[in-house]
């Protein structure tokens, strides 16, 4: 099974003048390892930011045994503030994990961010699987 992370916005896609896709299976292959990088640099980490709508896992699991969450939806200037941080901590740290894929990966989401704040789109991170 592929995993990746994806940023869903409040708005529709035929609202945006931009592309809001990102290659999000960098980020889910080294999750772990970037929760604990996050603690330790006392930054919010990539969980922090995740919904997922668990009805969407009807088919696969009893959705009555699996966690409810509340619908959140952050501000884009708190996704660029996020992913600048994180950039400025991997790059300053050069964690084994760190990658060119990995390093694409985050420069994507930032750009989502930057033009979600451009259009005044919230948004949060959600699981492809």
């Amino acid at each position: 099974m592929s995993v990746a992370f994806y940023i869903e916005l409040d708005k529709k896609d035929s609202e945006l003048d931009f592309e809001p896709y990102v290659e999000g299976k960098p980020i889910a292959w080294v999750f772990e390892e970037l929760e604990l990088f996050c603690k330790k640099h006392n930054i919010k980490a990539i969980s922090d930011y995740v919904y997922q709508d668990i009805s969407e896992f009807e088919d696969d699991f009893d959705v009555d045994d699996l966690p409810q969450q509340i619908e959140e939806w952050f501000d884009a200037k708190e996704g660029i503030l996020f992913i600048n941080n994180l950039q400025e901590k991997l790059l300053l740290d050069k964690p084994k994990f760190l990658d060119e894929n990995l390093e694409y990966a985050l420069e994507e989401f930032l750009n989502v961010f930057i033009n979600a704040d451009r259009v005044g789109a919230k948004w949060h991170l959600a699981l492809d699987m």
